[in-house]
């Protein structure tokens, strides 16, 4: 857009001016009188809406530019774009940026003007919104595009990491036409080059002496090594990251632990290893690391909302209290937020409170997978489990990637004992995430309603990941117990006496595979155990003494013994169950 007028010109270079230096207000005032001058120039419809884009009102923005094409101005068609894509209508910022990819790809002779999308930003822009729009494949394709023209755009990066399509990052983090341009452009820009002393040393980065040349711009080498130390700083973190939308969590530890010691240190490598440790349900690691970007950067909101469950996890009250206080003080907009406030009252076991929390996240962000999922467990706590299911399966169709708001519709179906559908999302839940041992558990579980063999697998993969899970590693036990296997029962079961909280049920099930083994004084040893237990089902444990008393041999058991035995199995309190606490629900082992 080149124009002759000198008044439009000099209009427009100081509404550009104000923008550059933040200052709304003026270049508003100035963008009316040029309306005002100009009505049907499109340079002064396009220099209106964009001050008011600057000014944070895009509903105005989209009233102003929707009548423009792209041909007209592609400057117009990408902020109507943007502007239609912040207000949720998804529709017209594709057809905006459809119709400008088109234009750039056959006018690539005039990229070079400065308020000119480039067609790698219009591609990402336009993968961000075929995402939200369930065009899967179509995201894809456009996000790959917009790499391959141009590799620093990290969100393209990212949104291929959602949709678990994306490549290695060495693959991706390569010399790109747009890097190179931006090389070749510095090259003949005159600077002053500061030694880089507070870099870290693990990679070279270039000096005073190496950086310029003698007239004083920036030497080419210096320029090219620079950038390839940026491209492996973005293969580290993409690396980091690609591993943590797959819930590789090692393999995420490892790739934030191999970056560049500054960049560890950094508030988003620490985010990072946090939601690693979240996500495999370590709380207590995960919250030492949400705490120091909470002492690195007492600003942030982004990444906190599952610091926020994290203390919910832990029953910290207090801790996440004050969390939500902070938050709420620096940014009362961000749904992070009322995610942290919404957990706060979820744990005080106010519901409704927590729902209108939740509630007030997704009126903030429609996107916000997170803030479904959360409403979703909520409904289930209140037993209003029909809403739980409606937002579960909303969270899915937003971001379908997250295995909790499959898990959650796992624990629904269980409750209302429709266990085929339970066991298709417990099953969908891990291929998601194979690393969580809670997910293990309860597929586990449902696998043993069908009597698949299978069962065992996941029973050992829970304990596997997470070994001091006495729960985990008795169900284990009771399963090795049930396809016939004692021994292997039994050394599980040995482990679990040494626990703090063991329960009756340890010693009952231990009494019953050295029964099957034929070992009747250890099994009559086990259930008087099991009887020393107030929170003992006493009718199970006299029933377990009497099958060994049925027997003529009570494996050499002193005639002299056997009255008091049966005189103590008499006296037990028929008042207690023995039970075994599931993830939200008790099951007697025997029932």
């Amino acid at each position: 857009m080149i124009y002759s007028d000198p008044t439009l010109r000099i209009y427009t270079a100081q509404i550009l001016s104000s923008l550059r230096h933040h200052n709304c207000h003026d270049a508003l005032f100035l963008a009316d009188r040029l309306v005002s001058l100009y009505p049907d120039t499109i340079l002064a419809r396009y220099l209106q809406a964009k001050c008011y884009y600057c000014a944070g009102r895009p509903h105005i923005v989209y009233r102003i530019l929707q009548d423009l094409s792209c041909d007209e101005s592609p400057q117009a068609a990408f902020l109507l774009a943007k502007s239609a894509f912040d207000i949720g209508e998804l529709g017209d910022a594709e057809r905006a940026l459809r119709g400008l990819v088109t234009y750039l790809a056959n006018n690539d002779t005039v990229t070079d003007e400065s308020d000119l999308p480039k067609l790698a930003e219009v591609l990402s822009l336009l993968g961000i919104i075929l995402q939200q729009a369930g065009k899967v494949a179509e995201a894809v394709d456009a996000y790959r595009k917009a790499l391959q023209l141009d590799s620093l755009l990290w969100s393209a990066y990212q949104g291929l990491c959602e949709l678990g399509e994306a490549p290695q990052p060495d693959e991706v983090f390569q010399p790109t036409p747009a890097l190179e341009d931006i090389i070749q452009s510095q090259t003949s820009t005159k600077t002053k080059v500061e030694p880089p002393n507070t870099r870290s040393k693990k990679r070279f980065r270039s000096t005073t002496g190496k950086g310029t040349t003698e007239n004083g711009t920036l030497s080419q080498d210096a320029l090219i090594e620079s950038a390839e130390g940026i491209l492996q700083d973005l293969q580290s973190f993409g690396a980091a990251v690609r591993a943590l939308y797959k819930y590789e969590t090692d393999a995420a530890l490892q790739a934030v632990a191999e970056m560049d010691e500054l960049h560890i240190r950094s508030s988003f490598a620490l985010i990072l290893t946090a939601k690693a440790y979240y996500e495999v349900a370590k709380y207590p690691e995960a919250a030492r690391y949400f705490q120091e970007v909470r002492d690195l950067e007492p600003w942030r909101v982004e990444g906190l909302d599952l610091y926020g469950s994290c203390l919910w996890h832990m029953k910290k009250e207090m801790e996440l209290a004050c969390l939500a206080k902070e938050m709420e003080a620096n940014d009362r907009l961000a749904p992070q937020t009322w995610c942290v406030v919404g957990n706060l009252y979820s744990l005080r076991q106010e519901h409704e409170l927590a729902v209108k929390c939740f509630s007030r996240a997704i009126q903030l962000d429609p996107t916000y997978a997170y803030a479904y999922t959360l409403i979703g467990f909520e409904y289930k706590m209140k037993e209003d489990l029909e809403k739980a299911i409606s937002y579960f399966q909303k969270s899915v169709r937003i971001c379908p990637r997250p295995f909790n708001a499959w898990f959650g519709l796992g624990e629904v179906y269980y409750q209302q004992e429709n266990y085929k559908m339970s066991r298709f999302h417990y099953e969908k839940a891990v291929s998601i995430n194979g690393n969580n041992p809670i997910v293990h558990f309860h597929l586990g579980t449902i696998l043993q309603k069908f009597a698949a063999p299978d069962s065992l697998d996941h029973f050992k993969k829970a304990v596997e990941l997470d070994p001091k899970n006495s729960l985990y590693r008795f169900r284990l036990a009771y399963a090795l117990a049930s396809q016939g296997d004692c021994e292997g029962a039994l050394e599980h079961l040995s482990e679990l006496e040494t626990a703090t909280q063991i329960e009756s049920n340890v010693y009952l099930l231990m009494g019953r595979c050295l029964m099957s083994l034929g070992k009747k004084r250890e099994a009559l040893m086990s259930y008087t155990k099991a009887r020393d237990w107030r929170g003992g089902r006493c009718d199970l444990i006299n029933e377990a003494v009497e099958s060994v008393y049925s027997e003529n041999d009570i494996g050499g058991i002193s005639t002299e013994q056997q009255p008091q035995l049966q005189r103590a199995t008499v006296a037990i309190e028929p008042s207690y169950a023995a039970k075994v606490l599931y993830w939200h629900s008790e099951v007697c082992i025997y029932g």
